[in-house]
């Protein structure tokens, strides 16, 4: 999983700012999301990230699993991200 090349990003306080320099678009994710992209940037594995969204929001593992996985298939859909 990686950022698509015409993605830029930048973390202020507790978002991120995602920019698709091919449509000219701002996205702000916050939260769970925020966290997710962070640890995907940061070349965890899923199920690291799984397993830290449980710890940090007390989440069960499914839930977590389901949420992560529908996170990175839009993202993946929008060409944010790619596998």
């Amino acid at each position: 999983m990686k950022v698509s090349s015409h993605i830029s990003w930048q973390k202020i306080l507790f978002n991120v700012y995602i920019i698709d320099e091919e449509n000219d678009s701002i996205i702000r994710i916050d939260d769970i999301a925020a966290d997710i992209w962070l640890m995907i940037n940061n070349k965890k594995h899923i199920t690291d990230i799984v397993r830290k969204i449980c710890e940090e929001y007390e989440v069960e593992y499914r839930e977590a699993l389901e949420d992560v996985n529908n996170f990175i298939d839009d993202m993946v859909s929008k060409r944010y991200l790619e596998r």
